[in-house]
């Protein structure tokens, strides 16, 4: 009788510690499905990384105070309501098309600002102005030589003048989203007021889409019209 009651106490105590560390294991939390614990103060503390007071999550992706991604790569224009976008290369593109006149071949150049910078104004979820300034020396094109020839005084002279500037005077809206800009372009010295229509929308962040042509030869650039047609087609893109 003494050996089986010893067996038994024995076994007891052996099922008791079990349940005892399961009983531990379920209160903890240690099982991988587990939900997340919170302290007194009530912050949640998760495996991708401890919350602030506000609750949110403290990591590599946290976004910035106008909802724009802290990525370096980032090219999508500032989700703003109202208020101004800053206008850079890193959102924006200005492009202008040059031709070639008859009996050569059109054989069109691309041609792209990357030096500029410049304010957009939203209010009331519209755009309401535009702004930028353009350093000429930032011309940039698929050929150098073509680079420097629209950087000398047959073109953009741009040793002696080395900004365009361009400032809305006023944005009307109309049907789809579209918008027609009129404002003053500043080019060699020359300013002149230009319109041009544009497609823009501010639901999730500002963007917009503009392509219109001007007549170079209204801002002095008449050099090498036989050989270019005067005529450019110029494209903007804020946040395509």
């Amino acid at each position: 009788m003494r050996i089986f009651s010893s067996s038994m106490l024995v076994l007891a105590l052996f099922v008791m510690g079990c349940d005892a560390e399961m009983g531990e294991q379920r209160t903890s939390g240690s099982s991988s499905g587990s939900a997340p614990t919170t302290d007194a103060g009530g912050d949640s503390l998760t495996s991708s990384g401890t919350t602030g007071d506000t609750g949110t999550t403290d990591d590599s992706s946290a976004t910035d105070d106008a909802g724009t991604s802290d990525d370096a790569g980032s090219t999508a224009g500032a989700a703003i309501a109202d208020g101004e976008v800053a206008l850079t290369p890193d959102n924006t593109d200005v492009v202008f098309i040059g031709t070639h006149a008859d009996p050569a071949k059109p054989d069109p150049r691309t041609c792209e600002f990357t030096d500029f910078d410049g304010t957009a104004t939203v209010e009331d979820g519209a755009l309401t102005a535009v702004s930028v300034t353009i350093q000429t020396e930032g011309i940039t094109t698929f050929n150098p030589m073509l680079t420097d020839h629209l950087r000398n005084p047959d073109f953009f002279n741009a040793l002696e003048y080395p900004e365009a500037k361009f400032e809305s005077t006023s944005i009307e809206a109309g049907e789809d989203g579209t918008v027609t800009i009129t404002g003053d372009l500043t080019l060699l010295a020359e300013t002149k007021p230009v319109t041009f229509p544009a497609t823009v929308s501010t639901e999730d962040g500002l963007t917009l889409n503009a392509e219109f042509t001007i007549d170079r030869t209204e801002w002095g650039m008449t050099a090498r019209q036989d050989g270019v047609l005067k005529e450019v087609e110029l494209q903007i893109i804020i946040g395509g």
